[in-house]
């Protein structure tokens, strides 16, 4: 009896919700920034607990946006690094040069070192996003080390409050 209850116990923290309850590591996986930088996940993390707006879509790009404004409007956020990230590994090279002009045009250049290009490993950043809806982006909290500590997909009105709650 004391299995069984363990067993539904550790299926409700995984799979209860879109959020993890187990911080496991993130791929390590290099990027480029939209003004060329390129940067390696988790080493850019540099110790600091950091926020990682992940799009899997061109469709997902409003979302994406929303999630920016909303982050760098909250004064809990204000203090961590937030990257947002495109991954572009289907889109045929000269589809990314094209994106990569795009976002140069569209963003401030302090903005541009915090937006990553994502070329490869889809697959495990799918596996360790687990994103539901391409259409939205996903957000994630990782941690100092390179974990993900907490990610869910939705409007930024419906998830800033757990979200801080997980920074407490």
């Amino acid at each position: 009896m004391l299995r069984f209850i363990l067993t539904v116990f550790l299926a409700c923290l995984t799979f209860g919700g879109r959020t993890i309850a187990t911080a496991q590591q993130i791929p390590g996986t290099e990027a480029e920034t939209v003004n060329g930088q390129k940067i390696s996940f988790p080493a850019a993390l540099q110790g600091h607990t950091t926020i990682l707006v992940m799009s899997f879509s061109r469709d997902a790009g409003p979302g994406s946006d929303a999630w920016a404004a909303a982050l760098a409007s909250d004064p809990t956020f204000a203090a961590l690094p937030v990257y947002r990230a495109a991954m572009l590994e289907a889109a045929p090279g000269f589809v990314r040069s094209l994106i990569r002009s795009s976002l140069r045009r569209q963003l401030a250049p302090s903005q541009q070192a915090r937006y990553l290009l994502f070329s490869r490993d889809e697959k495990l950043w799918r596996a360790a996003l687990t994103p539901t809806a391409d259409k939205q982006p996903v957000v994630a909290i990782l941690t100092p080390d390179g974990r993900l500590r907490w990610h869910a997909q939705g409007p930024p009105v419906q998830l800033l409050p757990r979200m801080r709650s997980e920074l407490r």
